[in-house]
């Protein structure tokens, strides 16, 4: 057994008279690890009939972290274990032991600890084609150390290391870049991006630890994502990259929604966003709630808020371009997540080391097999605007046995295929499909009253490129490439009055196709010239189709409007760049359509100069031309896309131009960062149909034009493993149109004199933290002054609803404020296995906001003389929480 202090005095006297050698007593095996010393020598009492005395306030508070003996005598083994507790003993009789704190000559016997062997890994690549850069030069910065990177570009250094020590990283014809060594410690080995030469001046924006997703993307407004280095996202939890957009300035939505994004005023439509170089019509899931690409397979995307290079058209406001993995692995990955509204996969094969590989994925709702809260709040949310939530849900509390029945589900799949030869190229094919559908039955069923109505709502959106890049000799490199992409909305509702008979049916339609080819090259110069050059062949598709059929009364309308045109395009874009000196980016895209608009010149300048290492001034001006775009078809579920249509000559309906011009500068110092832009922008080319205001076909109120005024700021502070930054926009959109507002101009539906958004990051451990607080200036509306009922033969009760307005867009609804969270946990074993488990929470402090405002004309008796006058506010996304699981092997 243990005793304690109390028996002291007699293993001091057996002390002086019974010392004992090195050798003596029994030889100890042991192996401890986190348990308490007392736990330790209990043990130790019982295997080898030891006993040991001490002070137990002395030993009490120990614990043995790591302690091994592997027979060793009892001197030896007990040196193992007491020593790293500054503790010693004496041993009187061989088995007696007495514990006391060890003197400072006795703690020099403590054995040296064993380094663990710290090892830093990493790959490198191309950071245009994804290719892996094969042999180039890793070092230690400051040292001799250092490896090449083998076929893969993979790399690893072996320690020690200082928490100081950066990589370097150099291949010929390639940039240098020099990064912390910390990022390269751990398992994870993370690739790392080298420009060629010619793309020398690489304006980074952000590159501090914390917030390292974002850099510079060549131009002066342009920014990249690296969506890999994305925490959390602040009431969303995870990844998704139109929703990581929205934490920039310039860019917002009005509504809540991942896909709807407004930039620098313009609208949802006029942004080009491309997956892999497929243009996609659609890009949101759940009514624009999610965005419709599957980030966990994302690799990076450039943002461009207005100043983009000649190389893109198509669309006048701005541009991401997003590129999905590069595949280039040594090892299957898998990963799976899911959350309470879908569960995703996607698996990774390489099919030939280094040279081929393979990736599926795919993304399903869960929210036809479970209804979550976050659901409910989200459906309410997109159907909150039409005639169920006017009309039906009210009704509903009164008759019980009045049944609606939403259902709803979305899906994506994504594949892509690499594959690269010896000669220099590389081919990729990409395939992406989309798909949402709604059913809102309504059942109405009564002894002598049956009503059942049907909305439907299908949505398919699909893409398909083939690539194929290759690189001549050091100077010049080509891309050609392929691409079939299409999008087709459809919206019917079937109303029966009976189990047999359909009364009315209702369809509205609309598809729209494209087929591209482009030839693109890139040809340096030398270090500080590079010319990129092409030529763009785009053919589009429209057709939209409107029809009402009444079986009853043998009544059927249709109205069908089709569109074709051919666009033919050749860009040249030359850049000048002194490395942290000077940036000039002159380009020129000439292009025709056979729609009735020829002759199209879009000019292109874009300037950036340092005035002080520290200090830059950028400026640009540009104009830019669209001819497919979107316009208003409402339909009573409040649910559904906007519609595709394409410009048109002969249907008075122009293609849409756009002249923007930029002057701002950037300052960066000792982890700050502000970046100011100020930009005024003339859109012209509008039509009435876009806005939501009545119009024909024959006479859409075309030549409208908008007028943007703004500026954006970013502010932005980096502390250990901390970052804050302060996204401002101050911004005016106004409209213009003859016939409309008696010629004066009016807000857009969009304006928001101020949007602001302050977003802050924290990594504590394995723990990700992300909170930010927006708030924004009322939207406009326009306020209702009267209404009446007058008579109409086509009306179901023979009356109809007019009302009359004031000014367009003159009043504006309360200002907008929310605050979102979102935490998780990373974690790894030893199996390789790395996931994610966190939670988030939208509109933490449940404040109602409203997105837009109606109004109703009702009827207080039965022959329609008092009409009382209804407004509804559409109200957003209350208190929102959301659980999400990822997990990667």
């Amino acid at each position: 057994m243990i005793v304690n202090v109390r028996h002291v005095i007699f293993l001091l006297l057996g002390f002086w008279v019974a010392p004992m050698s090195a050798q003596d007593g029994p030889k100890i095996a042991f192996d401890f690890e986190n348990i308490p010393l007392m736990q330790a020598l209990d043990f130790l009492e019982e295997s080898y009939d030891l006993t040991f005395a001490f002070d137990q306030e002395l030993l009490q508070s120990k614990l043995v972290e790591e302690a091994k003996s592997d027979n060793l005598f009892l001197r030896e083994a007990l040196i193992q274990l007491l020593l790293p507790q500054s503790l010693f003993f004496e041993v009187v009789g061989g088995k007696h032991v007495l514990i006391r704190r060890a003197k400072a000559q006795e703690m020099s016997l403590l054995p040296a600890k064993k380094e663990a062997v710290v090892i830093a890994c990493g790959a490198l690549r191309d950071s245009l084609s994804g290719l892996p850069l094969i042999s180039a030069n890793v070092w230690l910065k400051g040292t001799q150390r250092g490896a090449y990177s083998n076929d893969l570009g993979a790399f690893s250094i072996k320690g020690p290391f200082t928490s100081n020590d950066s990589l370097m990283f150099s291949y010929v014809g390639y940039q240098a870049r020099s990064l912390p060594l910390r990022q390269f410690l751990g398992k994870e080995c993370p690739a790392v991006d080298l420009p060629p030469q010619e793309f020398a001046f690489e304006q980074i924006l952000i590159k501090d630890k914390a917030i390292t997703f974002l850099s510079g993307a060549g131009r002066g407004d342009g920014l990249e994502m690296d969506v890999d280095q994305m925490g959390v996202i602040p009431g969303w939890g995870e990844r998704d990259v139109l929703r990581m957009a929205q934490l920039l300035p310039g860019i917002s939505t009005t509504d809540e929604s991942a896909s709807n994004l407004n930039i620098r005023g313009g609208t949802p439509d006029q942004n080009l966003i491309l997956w892999d170089g497929i243009p996609v019509y659609h890009t949101g899931h759940f009514f624009g709630m999610f965005s419709a690409f599957n980030s966990t397979i994302v690799d990076e995307m450039a943002v461009y808020r207005g100043d983009f290079s000649a190389e893109y058209g198509g669309r006048v406001s701005g541009v991401l371009d997003i590129t999905t993995s590069p595949l280039l692995l040594d090892t299957v990955e898998v990963g799976i997540g899911v959350n309470l509204i879908s569960s995703n996969a996607y698996v990774k094969v390489p099919l030939q080391k280094g040279r081929s590989a393979l990736m599926v994925a795919g993304r399903r709702s869960i929210s036809d097999l479970f209804e979550s809260k976050i659901y409910q709040n989200l459906f309410n949310q997109v159907a909150g605007r039409g005639s169920i939530k006017e009309e039906f849900e009210p009704a509903q509390k009164q008759f019980t046995d009045l049944e609606l029945s939403p259902k709803f589900y979305f899906s994506d799949f994504n594949f892509k295929w690499v594959t690269r030869n010896e000669n220099g190229g590389e081919g990729r094919i990409s395939f992406y499909q989309g798909e949402d559908a709604l059913d809102y039955g309504i059942l109405f069923d009564r002894p002598n009253f049956y009503l059942n109505t049907l909305y439907e709502v299908d949505l398919l959106n699909w893409g398909l490129s083939a690539q194929w890049n290759q690189r001549w000799n050091d100077r010049w490199k080509s891309d050609f490439m392929f691409v079939f992409t299409g999008f087709s909305t459809a919206f019917s509702t079937r109303n029966r009055l009976n189990p047999e008979q359909v009364r009315l049916q209702v369809i509205q339609s609309n598809n729209i196709s494209e087929q591209r080819i482009e030839w693109n090259n890139t040809y340096n110069i030398d270090q500080h010239q590079r010319l990129n050059f092409g030529y763009q062949g785009v053919l589009n598709e429209v057709d939209l189709n409107i029809s009402m059929e009444s079986p009853i009364n043998a009544e059927f309308r249709q109205e069908r409007i089709s569109f074709k045109g051919t666009t033919q395009t050749l860009y040249l874009d030359y850049d000048y760049t002194i490395p942290e000196k000077l940036h000039l980016d002159w380009g020129l895209r000439y292009g025709t359509f056979d729609g009735g608009y020829t002759g199209n010149w879009e000019p292109r300048f874009s300037l950036s100069y340092y005035v002080h290492p520290e200090l830059e001034i950028k400026s640009s001006i540009g104009r830019y031309v669209q001819v497919v775009n979107q316009v208003f078809l409402n339909n009573n579920l409040g649910i559904g896309e906007r519609f595709w249509i394409m410009a048109d000559s002969s249907k008075h309906i122009p293609a849409v131009t756009s002249a923007q011009f930029t002057l701002g500068t950037r300052w960066k110092s000792q982890g700050w960062l502000l970046d100011v832009d100020f930009y005024k922008k003339w859109i012209t080319g509008l039509v009435s149909l876009s806005l939501d205001f009545d119009a024909d076909w024959e006479n859409p109120y075309s030549g409208g034009e908008a007028r943007v005024l703004g500026m954006d700021l970013l502010l932005k502070k980096s502390w250990q493993n901390y970052d804050s930054w302060l996204a401002y926009t101050l911004g005016r959109t106004k409209y213009k149109f003859d016939r409309i507002n008696r010629n004066e101009a009016f807000p857009s539906i969009y304006d928001r004199l101020h949007n602001l958004k302050w977003t802050h990051q924290l990594q504590f451990g394995n723990w990700d933290f992300a909170v930010a607080w927006y708030y924004g200036s009322g939207l406009p509306y326009t306020q209702a002054k009267r209404g009446r009922f007058v008579p109409d033969d086509e009306a179901e009760n023979g009356f109809k609803a007019q009302i009359e307005y004031g000014e367009i867009n003159a009043h504006r609804l309360q200002d907008y404020q929310r605050v979102d969270f979102s935490g998780a946990y990373n974690f790894t074993d030893r199996r390789k296995l790395r996931g994610k488990i966190g939670w988030s929470i939208f509109n933490v402090l449940d404040r109602l906001n409203f997105y837009s405002r109606t109004y109703f004309l009702h009827p207080e008796n039965e022959d329609y003389t008092r009409p009382v006058l209804v407004a509804y506010d559409r109200s957003l996304l209350g208190f929102t929480p959301n659980l999400f699981l990822e997990l990667r092997w």
